[in-house]
């Protein structure tokens, strides 16, 4: 299956690596503008040595950031 790409996307100016560039920057005072820019590092990142290939609590917290609600339930299902 072929994935078409948008004209918008494919220009010379490279609009979507602007796209990117702006999710991923600062406000003046050097915090991310939208949540989900940093959500790999929520509790110092998932690949952490003692953490690696688990799920923790800081993964449920981290998927919020990018505006996933998680319902409690769920994680419990996940956690425990």
């Amino acid at each position: 299956m072929a994935i078409s790409v948008p004209v918008r996307l494919r220009n010379d100016e490279d609009f979507a690596a602007c796209l990117v560039k702006r999710y991923l920057a600062k406000d003046p005072a050097g915090r991310a503008i939208y949540s989900g820019a940093h959500f790999e590092q929520v509790g110092g990142g998932g690949d952490r040595e003692d953490i690696v290939n688990q799920f923790t609590a800081e993964d449920m917290l981290a998927v919020t950031m990018l505006s996933v609600r998680i319902e409690g339930y769920h994680a419990l299902e996940i956690l425990c």
